[in-house]
């Protein structure tokens, strides 16, 4: 990975995959869950930095792009991109 590297941060709202009796899944509805994103993430090619689940490293901006894009139906996408421009 270089630095200038593009990537994605993520602020999980935890209570979202809390909010039914059923654990750690959105809406109670299983295999609805953080881990399954993250796996998601993973598999399209970004790099869980640290293993933290909050910042995923691309190697190039169109990996980026087709993992956003292909983000579950399921989950809501209130993602936010910020592409570093050089001059």
């Amino acid at each position: 990975m270089e630095v200038d590297n593009p990537a994605i941060f993520i602020q999980w709202n935890n209570d979202g995959f809390n909010d039914t009796a059923v654990a750690d899944c959105r809406n109670g509805v299983p295999g609805q869950t953080l881990a399954e994103l993250i796996r998601y993430i993973v598999g399209s090619g970004g790099v869980n930095f640290h293993g933290l689940n909050t910042l995923f490293l691309f190697r190039e901006a169109l990996v980026l792009s087709q993992c956003q894009s292909g983000l579950p139906l399921w989950y809501e996408k209130f993602l936010l991109s910020f592409v570093n421009q050089h001059s």
